[in-house]
C-alpha cells in the first residue's frame, strides 16, 4: 500500500477527498525546506518531467499549485504529468478541481478530454477538445492533446492535429515536439517518434532525456549506429543516466545477427 496507506484523513471524507489530502501532504515543504514562487516551481517541475524522474515533477507542480491556486500552468503540468504516470483516476479528480477554479479554460478541458480518451472513452475526450478548440484553438497544446487523443483512436487525423501544434508554437517552443515525439514512442510508432524527438534536441540539445529516447526510437528501428550516437550523446551529456549506459553497452557487445533480429521481431 506504501507510506500514504498510514496517512489519517477525515473518516467522512470521500475518496476524491482523500486523494486530495494524501497529495497535499506528499508535496508540503518541510520545515526546513525554503518555500520560492509557483513559477519557480513549474520550471523545476518542467525541468524534472524532462529527466523523467515523474513523480519528482509530480510533487513539484503540486507545491506549485499550493504556493498559488491561481497558477493555471502549474495545474495544466500536474494534471498531464498525472496522465503520462497512468494515474487516470486521480488526474480525473484533480481535473474537477481545476475546472472550478478555470471553467473555461482550453488547456484545462484539453487534458480532461486526454485522460477520458486513456480510459477508453475517445468520444467523449474529442468532445472535450472539441470544446477547447472553440475557447482557444490558438494555443500549441490544445492541438497536441486534441492529436494524442486521435492517436489513442488510431485516427489518422492525428498527424494534422501534431502539425497545428507545430504551427503555432513558438519557435523556441521545444516541449512540443517532444511531447509529440514521446506520445509516438508511447504508441510504438518510431519513424514518427524520432522525427519529432530530432527536432527536440536539435532545439535543446542539452536533454539528456531526450537523446536517450530518440537513440530507443532509432533502435527500434533498426538504426544502430545513429541510436549508438544518441547515447554516447546523452551519456556525455549526463554519466549519470543509466538508461543511456545499459542501451549504449548493450548494442556496443551485440553482434550483427542479434541486431537484425532485434528490428524483425522487436521487443
Amino acid at each position: 500500500m506504501g507510506r500514504f496507506s498510514k496517512l489519517e484523513t477525515d473518516k467522512n471524507s470521500t475518496p476524491q477527498e482523500a486523494v486530495g489530502q494524501r497529495r497535499a501532504v506528499e508535496s508540503r515543504p518541510t520545515a526546513s525546506e525554503p518555500v520560492y514562487d509557483a513559477p519557480y516551481y513549474v520550471n523545476t517541475g518542467i525541468q524534472q518531467y524532462f529527466s523523467g524522474d515523474l513523480k519528482r515533477a509530480l510533487q513539484l507542480f503540486s507545491r506549485a499549485t499550493q504556493v498559488d491556486r491561481a497558477n493555471l500552468e502549474g495545474w495544466a503540468w500536474q494534471l498531464l504529468t498525472l496522465i503520462t504516470l497512468k494515474q487516470y483516476k486521480e488526474a480525473m479528480v484533480w481535473v474537477l478541481r481545476a475546472l472550478e477554479l478555470f471553467p473555461q479554460d482550453a488547456r484545462i478541458i484539453s487534458l480532461q478530454g486526454l485522460a477520458f480518451a486513456h480510459q477508453g472513452m475517445a468520444q467523449r475526450g474529442l468532445q472535450c477538445s472539441d470544446y477547447a478548440i472553440q475557447q482557444n484553438a490558438s494555443d500549441p497544446y490544445v492541438w497536441l492533446w486534441r492529436g494524442q487523443i486521435l492517436l489513442l483512436a488510431e485516427n489518422p487525423n492525428a498527424e494534422f492535429c501534431f502539425g497545428k501544434a507545430m504551427e503555432t508554437r513558438r519557435t523556441d517552443e521545444w516541449i512540443v515536439p517532444a511531447l509529440i515525439g514521446l506520445a509516438y514512442l508511447d504508441q510504438r510508432n518510431f519513424a514518427r517518434a524520432a522525427g519529432f524527438l530530432e527536432t527536440a534536441v536539435q532545439e535543446v540539445p542539452q536533454n539528456d532525456y531526450l537523446w536517450t529516447q530518440l537513440g530507443i526510437a532509432r533502435e527500434r528501428l533498426g538504426l544502430m549506429q545513429k541510436a549508438l550516437e544518441c547515447y554516447e550523446t546523452a551519456v556525455r551529456l549526463n554519466p549519470k543516466n543509466r538508461v543511456a549506459q545499459e542501451r549504449l553497452v548493450r548494442i556496443s557487445q551485440s553482434p550483427w545477427l542479434a541486431r537484425i533480429l532485434r528490428r524483425l521481431f522487436p521487443f
